[in-house]
């Protein structure tokens, strides 16, 4: 949203407390719930209003208003273990890999160390072991989903990047980020300014 969102946003938040009969009077309390919710557009942040007043019993905090859209970080996490499942078959492990949702890398670099890694275990992993390497995925992906507002933008190296830059090869290494396999769509960066 941008300012000249501010006076529609006004009229949702206002129906939204009209609706829970919570009477919003405060500058601040309003100014906030405008600061948090900044980072959408006035389409989704209407649809979350309406979404609220569905499904909540109570008026809702904004971080309630922004799981409307995106999901609770539990829905988010398993959402990103697909993305990666499919990320294994889309990139391979012979092309370096980008994600979009920054904290799909984060969490591949806590669990596995880096891409090769994550699809060596991808190929020859039982099933059992898998499960495992899930959950502990799963709970990487949430401690890096609250942290999203400070995750940097990282390339986890292919097997072709990796072996190139190793044997000094750099102007090859760097034709093959070049040829990075971008994955995924972008979650949000941040909820605040």
């Amino acid at each position: 949203m941008t300012d000249a969102d501010r006076e529609r946003f006004m009229r949702a938040l206002l129906t939204l407390g009209e609706v829970f009969g919570e009477t919003l009077s405060s500058e601040p309390r309003n100014e906030a719930y405008f600061r948090v919710l900044s980072d959408y557009d006035i389409a989704e942040v209407e649809a979350m209003m309406v979404g609220a007043m569905r499904t909540c019993r109570f008026f809702p905090k904004p971080a309630e208003l922004i799981e409307q859209l995106e999901g609770s970080p539990a829905d988010r996490a398993e959402e990103a273990w697909r993305v990666l499942e499919g990320a294994f078959v889309e990139a391979g492990q012979y092309r370096s890999a980008q994600f979009a949702d920054l904290a799909v890398a984060e969490a591949v670099v806590a669990v596995w160390g880096g891409w090769i890694e994550a699809n060596d275990d991808y190929h020859v992993l039982e099933e059992p072991a898998w499960i495992a390497k899930r959950k502990e995925f799963l709970s990487a992906y949430r401690a890096a989903d609250r942290r999203r507002a400070v995750l940097p933008e990282r390339v986890l190296p292919g097997r072709h990047e990796h072996g190139n830059r190793a044997a000094g090869f750099l102007e090859a290494a760097t034709e093959q980020r070049a040829q990075v396999a971008l994955i995924g769509v972008p979650a949000r960066k941040s909820i605040g300014p």
